[in-house]
């Protein structure tokens, strides 16, 4: 960095190099700026949800006493925070979850490729989404209380 106060001759080189990239910065497609600024805007979307927890996943930690022969069974993944859980069945086709106590919320699927879906829980806090074809997923509650997440999980 320069303390003196003199223009020195790498300053030069690089006064040409930052005109060059402000430049180039104008000449960005449109849906590259959009992008970023999507991108920007959720930059604080997980501070504002709280992390529901995976607390029992059925392919590491098969029910006890259940005698179906590996792969007949459904996937059963578990998340809880505070005195919320969430329970979500992985069957071929579809997530079949139930938010425990039961709310109205909006839940949200998510793959990291960022297909999405959206879809209500009914009275009792069951939920149906389309079982998506690209994996890691992760579910989002937004209801009446302040929003909740999952952590990504395979399906």
């Amino acid at each position: 960095m320069n303390t003196t106060g003199r223009h020195q001759p790498d300053d030069d080189a690089f006064l040409a190099d930052l005109g060059e990239a402000l430049d180039a910065a104008e000449s960005v497609p449109d849906w590259v700026r959009e992008t970023g600024y999507a991108a920007f805007a959720m930059r604080h979307l997980d501070l504002e949800l709280e992390l529901l927890t995976l607390v029992r996943d059925s392919a590491v930690q098969p029910p006890v006493g259940v005698r179906a022969a590996e792969g007949e069974s459904p996937r059963i993944v578990v998340f809880e925070s505070g005195d919320l859980t969430l329970e979500v069945e992985i069957g071929p086709a579809t997530l079949m979850g139930h938010v425990v106590p039961a709310t109205t919320d909006l839940v949200r699927l998510e793959t990291r490729e960022g297909e999405t879906q959206e879809t209500e829980t009914d009275d009792g806090g069951f939920f149906l989404l389309r079982r998506p074809a690209s994996s890691p997923v992760r579910l989002t509650l937004r209801g009446t209380d302040a929003g909740l997440v999952t952590d990504w999980f395979p399906i």
